[in-house]
């Protein structure tokens, strides 16, 4: 009897440790980087209703947000023509091409604009105007043009032998967004068909392209943000901390778009071929500049399809690819490319089966992308990347002898990001007053900072470093000297930004969807005092 007792105490027990060990699994894997992000916009949906602390809520709402939102507004509006209201009657032809030269102007840019415009050969505008005007009712969607789809399968594989894969097919993508969503969307399929996993997450760097988090929001994948190092890599060692057995895929950026570092994909490839998930490599940015770096003298690690590791990777065509506006490459290894199909083979209307997630798409973004990589050849880019590295390493020597700015990081490619290592310097200013000059430069966040992105308009441009190095340094000299005046522009902006608390992310959300509401807008609405300019 007392062994029965004894063995059915041992039962009990061993049902209660089951029971903590389960219990202690769930706590340990639930994402509660999630549950965090729903308890933060419940607590900013009451906090405005309680009394006495929503008063005071609003109150520091309309002393921060409201006057920056206002200045917002106030920029926006001060650069359009007035509003239009659809014509009763048709515009002439002359007179609709004169807004429409008005709304793509390029007079004020010049050569002072960090990335955005890529090139500035007249020939090829020329040529894919030309190929645009005789493609543009076209759509790849239907059989009856087989060599749309031809074009788009040999501009895939002349980028995929630029980067060394083999293996590999792709799609071209209305940008670079749409590629990393596009991968985040693949990779979730083929995991929840091949492993069965239906609660997904993805591991990035905390430098990531932002399009990582909308397609992680969009396509329910959580999230899982590894650390940087000093050198402003990811931390590898904490990013494999954060795989678990729902891990899909992990990132790597080559390099990442703030500060134009390369993250160590050979690292991030070698985990993901053991883990056995996938792996991207975001080329976005240096797309058709990343394969010719050693023929610009910099060395380093593997970064491409030759790591077996690497599962998918992007590259903007639109960006150094030179094509117009938008075209991203999305490559993918041919065991993960089916699962990016859209198949439904029972629909009234037929078969409906699309390579990607778009429907119809236009051949002529296709054949333009076609036409411009054919135009250039594999040696016209070789040429221009080995010459707009050159151009970065030129301005960050001349650079460094600045005082009281830093260049963040070792850049290798077409991305120089500055930072202030002087208490008096404030970096958002410097940028503002660079704009006054007519630079038109990209402000970052973690750490304060701004970059220049640097490309073949530049590598033409006549005293471009000369220029832009006299310009830099009265402008840090101006702040240095002026440490108490107050932010405008800008600076303001993300100054503001910057004096948010971290445990309320849902003002940054509100302020965001504000100015997308404010872009929208042909009139301004929300501030009857405003000042607009005619241009």
């Amino acid at each position: 009897m007392k062994d029965l007792i004894d063995s059915q105490f041992t039962a009990t027990e061993a049902l209660f440790y089951a029971a903590v060990a389960q219990a202690a699994y769930r706590l340990l894997t639930h994402p509660w980087q999630r549950t965090f992000a729903r308890l933060y916009d419940r607590v900013f949906q009451v906090l405005p209703q309680v009394p006495y602390i929503g008063s005071y809520v609003k109150q520091q709402m309309d002393k921060d947000f409201e006057p920056a939102l206002d200045e917002v507004e106030r920029n926006i509006f001060n650069k359009r023509r007035p509003a239009l209201d659809m014509p009763e009657m048709p515009m002439t032809h002359d007179q609709v091409l004169d807004l429409v030269r008005q709304a793509a102007s390029f007079e004020k840019i010049g050569s002072k604009m960090s990335g955005g415009i890529y090139h500035d050969s007249e020939d090829l505008e020329k040529l894919c105007a030309e190929v645009f005007k005789v493609s543009q009712r076209t759509n790849p969607l239907h059989a009856a043009w087989p060599n749309i789809n031809q074009a788009e399968a040999e501009v895939c594989q002349w980028t995929a032998k630029l980067f060394n894969g083999e293996d590999v097919q792709g799609t071209i993508n209305d940008g670079g967004t749409y590629s990393i969503m596009e991968s985040v969307r693949t990779h979730r399929n083929w995991a929840r068909e091949t492993k069965g996993i239906t609660k997904p997450n993805m591991v990035i760097p905390a430098s990531a392209h932002a399009a990582f988090l909308k397609a992680a929001e969009d396509f329910g994948v959580e999230c899982r943000i590894a650390p940087q190092q000093t050198n402003l890599q990811v931390n590898v060692a904490k990013m494999k901390a954060l795989i678990d057995s729902n891990t899909i895929i992990l990132v790597g950026s080559a390099p990442n778009y703030a500060t134009g570092i390369i993250d160590p994909i050979d690292q991030i490839a070698a985990i993901a071929k053991t883990k056995k998930i996938g792996c991207h490599v975001d080329a976005c940015l240096g797309s058709y500049v990343l394969p010719f770096l050693e023929a610009a003298g910099v060395k380093t690690p593997y970064i491409d399809f030759r790591l077996p590791g690497v599962t998918a990777m992007s590259a903007d065509t639109h960006k150094y690819g030179l094509a117009p506006k938008g075209s991203s490459v999305l490559l993918l290894r041919e065991r993960i490319k089916p699962y990016q199909a859209y198949v439904y083979l029972d629909w009234q209307g037929g078969m409906y089966v699309t390579p990607n997630q778009a429907g119809s798409r236009n051949g002529a973004n296709i054949l333009t992308t076609w036409a411009t990589m054919a135009r250039i050849g594999r040696v016209g880019y070789r040429e221009a990347a080995v010459k707009i590295i050159q151009l970065r390493q030129q301005v960050q020597d001349r650079v460094e002898d600045i005082p009281g700015i830093s260049v963040l990081g070792d850049p290798k490619m077409m991305v120089l990001a500055l930072a202030s290592k002087d208490p008096d310097i404030n970096i958002y200013r410097v940028s503002t007053e660079m704009k006054k000059r007519g630079w038109l430069l990209n402000n970052l966040k973690d750490p304060a900072s701004f970059h220049f992105c640097f490309t073949s308009k530049h590598v033409k441009a006549k005293d471009f470093v000369d220029d832009l190095i006299a310009d830099l340094s009265e402008c840090v000299a101006l702040v240095k000297n002026t440490p108490q005046q107050k932010l405008e522009g800008d600076a303001a902006s993300y100054h503001m930004l910057d004096n948010i608390p971290a445990f309320a992310p849902q003002l940054k959300l509100m302020l965001g969807r504000a100015f997308t509401a404010i872009q929208a807008q042909t009139t301004p609405k929300r501030d009857a005092n405003l000042e607009l300019k005619p241009n």
